[in-house]
């Protein structure tokens, strides 16, 4: 196991958990405490997880208002969002009217977009080129560029998305909680999130699973009103239906 695979693996199991010793640690991923060790200071100087005399806890209720740029969180965990993209592209038919959020696990679905007759309308720059592209009908959501995060926001785009009636949508989040929903940091992306997914007959959340029991500034959507897509659910999510795993 690479070391960033097995950062996020521990990273996993103390948020299941809770809190895990070092000594458990070692015995889970089958590693010397001494590598168990410099790993949990390794996450804890990161901010993932907090260290304790003997191991690592997780706080679910820290507030991550932090918000990276689209470029930086492009190559970040790419491989699962890539393959929850893919598992995602699975459910839709020709005749969908879909929405796409902008984001950078939504950009998958982009680039391995290849279907014919599906019209889509998009909050995603890079989305809506790489989709027209293609051939694709697209339509980009009007309103304000949010450079940061290659994003179309504002009043404008959220009363453009009024009007429409869509078969599917498509979202990114920065944290999912069963108490706090699916957040965001910046309240002007979870004002247009919000919007589109209030028209969708359904919705589903493409992440990774680094995003669960994280909670980001604002909520954009309630935890059932959407099915999550990722690689890798937690034990503690795993009575919900409303999860698909690829």
């Amino acid at each position: 196991m690479l070391t960033k695979q097995r950062h996020e693996e521990m990273v996993n199991i103390i948020r299941e958990r809770g809190s895990v010793t070092t000594n458990e640690m070692a015995k889970i991923l089958g590693i010397s405490e001494s590598t168990a060790r410099r790993d949990i200071n390794f996450l804890a100087d990161t901010g993932k997880v907090i260290k304790v005399y003997g191991g690592a806890m997780f706080d679910p209720q820290d507030v991550d208002t932090k918000e990276d740029s689209f470029e930086q969180r492009m190559d970040i965990n790419a491989t699962e969002k890539g393959k929850a993209a893919e598992k995602a592209l699975e459910l839709i038919t020709p005749d969908d009217f879909i929405y796409i959020d902008a984001g950078t696990t939504t950009k998958y679905i982009a680039d391995n977009f290849n279907m014919n007759g599906v019209r889509i309308v998009t909050n995603g720059i890079e989305h809506a080129r790489i989709l027209a592209s293609k051939g694709n009908e697209v339509v980009l959501v009007g309103g304000n560029v949010k450079i940061s995060t290659d994003a179309i926001v504002g009043t404008l785009a959220v009363n453009t998305l009024d009007k429409y009636h869509f078969t599917k949508g498509f979202f990114g989040t920065n944290g999912i909680s069963s108490k706090a929903g699916y957040t965001t940091p910046d309240i002007n992306e979870a004002l247009v999130k919000k919007a589109a997914m209030q028209k969708c007959s359904k919705s589903f959340i493409v992440c990774d699973s680094s995003k669960f029991n994280t909670i980001s500034a604002v909520t954009f959507a309630s935890f059932r009103e959407a099915t999550i897509v990722t690689n890798l659910c937690p034990a503690e999510f795993s009575k919900y239906k409303n999860i698909i795993v690829y």
